[in-house]
């Protein structure tokens, strides 16, 4: 006996699921940009505690990205929506200057330390994997204040 298929409820299904994925990653996308900008507050903070000069705290929101730049150092921070993940690098930009040609003169951008740190939900909450560690709000922000005075040390 041939069983009979609502393709209607198939299709019904799956337009729902996909609907629900992406009403939870809309919720996921809002509160991981809440967090770049409380991130952002804090590290102003901590900046001005520290009374350092020459510092630039720049969130970005067209691009999602939290820059943090302390002499000839930056520390940056992209947020990938489509992948759900966070990439946060030290940022090196070195000159090649050609004093004699104007034309030959270029710029160099590397990323050093790089890591990707990817966003999940458990429950109601938003959880940043970190390789073999996951970290909630609060680890994520003392992961980065603790590369931002690696930078400052270095600079």
């Amino acid at each position: 006996m041939t069983e009979q298929i609502d393709y209607a409820k198939v299709f019904n299904n799956v337009l729902q699921q996909k609907s629900n994925e992406q009403n939870v990653k809309e919720q996921m996308k809002g509160l991981v940009e809440t967090h770049l900008v409380e991130l952002e507050e804090i590290l102003n903070d901590v900046v001005d505690n520290e009374e350092l000069e020459d510092v630039s705290v720049v969130l970005d929101d067209d691009v999602r990205e939290l820059t943090f730049e302390y002499k000839s150092k930056t520390l940056e921070i992209k947020f990938d929506v489509e992948q759900m993940k966070l990439s946060i690098a030290d940022k090196i930009v070195s000159f090649n200057i050609d004093e004699s040609s104007i034309n030959n003169n270029s710029v160099k951008l590397d990323y050093n330390d790089e890591v990707d740190v990817f966003v999940s939900r458990v429950d109601n909450d938003i959880v940043y994997d970190l390789g073999a560690d996951e970290r909630n709000k609060a680890g994520l922000f003392t992961y980065i204040i603790e590369r931002v005075a690696e930078l400052v040390a270095e600079a």
